[in-house]
């Protein structure tokens, strides 16, 4: 029921995003209801926080707490899962609210063993919601439900115990519990994984996947912490199943949003590192981030303060995972994102459908005063590799001098690789299996370089054209 409740709402928000609300904001625009766009955001379209720069440190403090929750949940064994996992009774029992005894003194009746006397005893009060009456929810071990409420009866005769209801979970039905809540959490992030590769390409994929499964992980740990001091019952249910699938979802939506960013701005600025490009898309979509996040968080808040019952522990693990998958979508997805491309955006982008080819060779036909005209607008070729360029001696010289940034051995990062080939006229090359004959023409004093290409010929800027360079055009179309 919840599942279904819940993809009913996921495609009427869709709806509501996509057709009701453009709707809506068209008829204000229309009717002058809305008189000018809203111009000012969360955070300043302007703003450059270089979040990878703080990667490293904001992954070894987020994976230490998660660290610190393992090492609770190991540390407190069954005591972090209820009966759905372990199997028992679970024994409902109406009190005098004027006696209300203290969970403490109910849990003190526990033994060391099962062997002897009671066993373990977890307790709950809770609020049913139908009747809004307060129960003591007793969760034991099994076959035990009768013999701990005819103990509490007699050691707490003023409390007016009654017993309202007794359920047991055998053994095989927390196994099947226990299974399929591992196979739903693997499933879920196997399909993430392949959503996001698919999607994207399988490098945000891994970053996606890893970061979700921190969410899972650091929500679950911080559950668990939080428990010890009060904070929530710190004990697992079938529905906090239903909690982390949710946190799951909600995590991957916000690294989506991130990624697609990413994506759209490696085609907008062909010559931006990698490293820039990430810190510009974070930055970009944080006002966006923070806004889904706070939104979501306030509705669950509400019902963690209001709520009774599974409904609090529900609501406060999605109230980690909120904080979980926010953190993580810039400070875990998009480093491990980046650091799995080697901080290289020709690693991302060597399996994508550019609107462009590659090229081959660039051939330089001279040199002018100021300029080698275009080659600037090399780099976003150079994507695919190495754009090797030939020019003659005296252009080659100026070529260095005027872009040494591109034909040094060590250039500065985003740089990109083009060999500078020096060729001579009258001296036949190869580029790719296509010979090509380089021409001497002048354009009065200067000195320029025509081509012959098979059966074409390329000259530009001629005045007059040396003899043997006329011979060496015989037979061109």
């Amino acid at each position: 029921g919840f599942g279904l409740t819940l993809a009913i709402g996921i495609f009427t928000t869709l709806f509501c995003c996509l057709i009701l609300s453009r709707a809506l904001l068209e008829l204000s625009i229309k009717n002058n209801i809305i008189k000018k766009a809203l111009s000012k955001g969360l955070i300043s379209g302007d703003a450059n926080f270089p979040f990878l720069k703080y990667a490293k440190a904001s992954f070894i403090i987020s994976w230490t707490v998660v660290i610190i929750g393992v090492a609770v949940l190991i540390s407190r064994g069954d005591k972090t899962l209820s009966i759905d996992f372990t199997g028992g009774d679970i024994v409902a029992v109406s009190f005098n609210p004027d006696k209300k005894i203290p969970i403490e003194s109910i849990t003190a009746l526990s033994t060391a063993t099962s062997d002897e006397g009671i066993g373990e005893i977890q307790a709950s009060y809770q609020t049913d919601l139908a009747t809004r009456s307060e129960n003591l929810v007793l969760q034991v071990e099994s076959e035990k439900g009768q013999k701990i409420f005819d103990l509490l009866a007699q050691k707490f005769p003023d409390a007016g115990l009654k017993l309202v209801s007794q359920q047991s979970i055998g053994a095989s039905v927390s196994g099947d519990i226990t299974r399929d809540a591992f196979i739903a959490v693997a499933l879920s992030l196997l399909l993430i994984l392949a959503y996001v590769a698919f999607r994207f390409e399988l490098s945000y994929g891994i970053g996606a996947i890893i970061a979700t499964f921190h969410d899972v992980v650091i929500t679950i740990g911080l559950y668990a912490i939080f428990g010890l001091f009060g904070i929530g019952s710190g004990q697992f249910s079938a529905p906090m199943v239903a909690a982390i699938l949710m946190v799951m979802g909600y995590s991957i939506n916000d690294k989506i949003v991130v990624f697609d960013r990413i994506r759209e701005e490696l085609k907008l600025k062909p010559t931006m590192t990698l490293k820039d490009i990430i810190n510009y898309s974070i930055n970009k979509t944080m006002s966006r981030t923070i806004l889904t996040s706070l939104s979501t968080f306030f509705a669950a808040a509400a019902l963690f303060l209001f709520g009774t019952g599974i409904i609090v522990d529900f609501s406060f693990v999605f109230m980690l995972g909120i904080v979980a998958g926010t953190f993580s979508s810039v400070f875990i997805a998009s480093p491990v994102f980046y650091w799995w491309n080697k901080g290289n955006r020709d690693c991302v982008e060597k399996d994508e459908h550019l609107p462009y080819e590659r090229i081959d060779g660039v051939l330089i036909t001279h040199e002018h005063y100021d300029h080698v005209g275009g080659l600037d607008d090399l780099r976003p070729f150079c994507r695919f590799g190495s754009v090797p360029i030939y020019a003659e001696e005296y252009v080659a010289k100026a070529l260095r001098l005027r872009m040494p940034y591109c034909f040094v051995d060590h250039r500065y990062p985003g740089v990109p690789d083009i060999p500078l080939q020096e060729i001579e006229p009258g001296q036949r090359f190869s580029i790719n299996h296509t010979e090509i004959l380089p021409l001497r023409v002048m354009h009065g004093r200067l000195p320029i370089l025509g081509y012959r290409i098979g059966q074409l010929g390329y000259i530009t800027d001629m005045l007059t054209m040396p003899e043997e360079s006329f011979e060496q055009l015989a037979g061109i179309d």
